[in-house]
């Protein structure tokens, strides 16, 4: 015969090794609020540290917010005394915090512990911090998102795993806690503020689950939740597709200089729901959170993918989002198309037999060399290799950014300026002043990426050439 509450025990221990929650060898650092769940969780643990591998200390926060607080602190610590558990209490003026902090005290309450849960779990070298949450809450958690209005992460609801915190009463119900203390012969405290409607998630525990249990369908609570863990499922599955969608179409190169650019040729490619996810994406990295990025800021930005060039939008935390011909530039702060920083290097002449090494704003490296040019050679034909004709350079050689009176000639005969040239290839205005010339004078010798000069190409008459490479990047 089994021993008593071994069968809420079992299913535990099936839930934890599914998910891959601990290891042999791991601490955990449990969360131990004297309340009904976190207690079931404590014997559960102490029921499987020898089956599991596992050890584990306890830790408690007295809010200082009832004054039944107190009975709750001595009662865990006379819990841990008695089943030989190390305990790490932290009492917290949560009210105060709140007030200092201009949150919530449920807010508050919750950074205070996990704030403590982190610091104690480095300090016992645990590995990982194990909270009490169950099926119910799951399923008040997704009811209450519902409400509010949320998306496939609010519709996730609580992840059995985040990071190194995690969940093993998830797949249990209150319930099924409830009769298991009761089966085992184990006490537990009842913070009588649960009982309040103050808050909405309480209202949803106390009012709006029940009528769904008693008079909707038996079992909603177990079928809210599971119907979480299938979205979490179909949100990973589809964060992978985000991921790989943003591998194609955005480039965050620049992300440090508070600017993020998407391509439009693919991005209009993609479904809908993933240009959707790729806005919030991109908005969120310039922002450093999603906190205030909703629909209304995402629709804004998909229909300006099909306006005119030169149309914006203004975003949350000071970030703009502009047409251009082939992308969408998102940039923080209003970004302006002159902020690049001008660059320019001076190549010596005297240098250039040997080779001369340049490296470029954005880590590529050019080289130059001159060298005696063969007729029978092959002309490169990539587009970073280039030769040109080294004896029709005039002016000193320059490698860098472009000027407001660089020209070139398009053909041997006509002069075209470089600014009417990057108007006309519908070169973004952001990009145009990042752009890399090789000049001899205001002559613009060579456009990296682009074209060259007409004038210095190679003839018949060519004696010696001047080598340009662009490797990297």
């Amino acid at each position: 015969m089994k021993k008593k509450g071994r069968r809420l025990v079992d299913a535990v221990c099936s839930y934890m090794k599914k998910l891959h929650m601990t290891a042999p060898g791991e601490k955990v650092l449990l969360g131990l609020s004297g309340g009904a769940d976190s207690v079931c969780l404590f014997y559960v643990f102490l029921a499987l540290q020898k089956e599991m591998g596992i050890s584990f200390e306890a830790a408690h926060v007295n809010h200082m917010l009832r004054e039944s607080a107190v009975r709750d602190e001595e009662f865990v610590k006379n819990l841990c005394e008695r089943e030989g558990i190390r305990v790490h209490v932290l009492r917290s003026d949560v009210a105060a915090v709140a007030g200092e902090n201009g949150m919530s005290t449920e807010e508050a309450g919750r950074k205070v512990r996990y704030e403590f849960f982190a610091e104690t779990a480095r300090k016992v070298g645990a590995q990982k911090i194990a909270v009490a949450h169950h099926m119910d809450d799951q399923a008040e958690t997704i009811l209450f998102h519902m409400c509010r209005g949320t998306g496939l992460d609010g519709l996730c609801g609580i992840r059995p795993v985040r990071d190194n915190i995690i969940r093993p009463l998830l797949s249990i119900g209150r319930e099924e806690i409830e009769c298991y203390l009761d089966e085992i012969g184990a006490d537990y405290v009842t913070d009588e503020t649960n009982a309040q409607t103050d808050y909405s998630r309480n209202r949803i525990r106390h009012k709006v689950l029940p009528v769904l249990e008693k008079e909707v369908c038996e079992g909603a609570a177990e079928h809210i939740a599971g119907a979480g863990q299938i979205v979490l499922q179909a949100r990973d599955y589809l964060q992978q597709q985000l991921h790989e969608a943003l591998s194609r179409c955005a480039d965050f190169r620049q992300l440090q200089q508070g600017r993020i650019v998407l391509l439009l040729e693919i991005y209009d490619q993609l479904h809908p729901y993933l240009s959707g996810e790729i806005i919030r994406y991109c908005i969120a990295q310039l922002a450093g959170s999603k906190k205030d990025i909703s629909a209304v800021h995402v629709e804004a930005v998909q229909r300006l993918a099909g306006l005119q060039v030169g149309s914006s939008s203004d975003l949350p935390y000071g970030i703009c989002v502009k047409k251009s011909y082939h992308e969408l530039i998102f940039s923080k702060d209003k970004w302006e198309e002159n902020d690049a920083e001008p660059f320019c290097v001076y190549v010596d002449p005297a240098e250039l037999e040997h080779g001369v090494q340049v490296i470029l704003p954005d880590g590529r490296e050019m080289n130059l060399k001159v060298s005696e040019f063969d007729l029978n050679a092959d002309i490169p034909t990539k587009t970073y290799t280039k030769w040109l004709d080294y004896d029709k350079i005039e002016g000193p050689l320059m490698v860098r950014s472009p000027r407001e009176d660089d020209f070139f000639y398009f053909n041997h005969k006509n002069r075209k300026f470089v600014k009417d040239y990057m108007v006309n290839e519908k070169i973004p205005a952001w990009q145009r002043n990042e752009s890399i010339l090789v000049t001899g004078g205001n002559h613009m010798l060579y456009f990296v990426g682009k074209r060259i000069s007409s004038y210095v190409k190679t003839d018949e008459t060519t004696k010696r050439i001047l080598e340009i490479t662009v490797t990297g990047g």
